[in-house]
């Protein structure tokens, strides 16, 4: 094998690493919302931190597991993102609280 064929097969390798990730994080959009359900967002949420915030915590982390996520891990993706997911949330919650409930994105 010469340079340009190992060149080429890690280019390819690289395209298929990527459509990998775009079609699991396109394929498991939905689960976000249905986390957001279970996290019972409409009774325990501070009361200006509003929805959009939630989901998009929630988008980041579905991006930030589809690019970790191995599949020797032996557990399905979305057991693999829900506990991230919980955790984040629960961050955010805990952040806000401190806070005295103002939600500064950054801080």
């Amino acid at each position: 094998m010469n340079e340009t064929q190992i060149t080429s097969y890690l280019y390819l390798y690289s395209l298929l690493e990527k459509w990998y990730r775009y079609l699991l994080v396109h394929n498991n959009l939905g689960l976000v919302y249905w986390a957001l359900k279970r996290f019972n967002y409409g009774q325990i949420h501070p009361a200006n931190v509003y929805y959009d915030d939630y989901v998009s915590d929630g988008l980041l982390c579905l991006m930030k597991c589809a690019r970790r996520y191995q599949i020797d891990y032996q557990i399905q993706f979305s057991t693999y993102f829900m506990g991230s997911v919980m955790r984040q949330w629960t961050r955010l919650t805990r952040h806000l609280e401190r806070r005295g409930g103002t939600y500064t994105r950054g801080v």
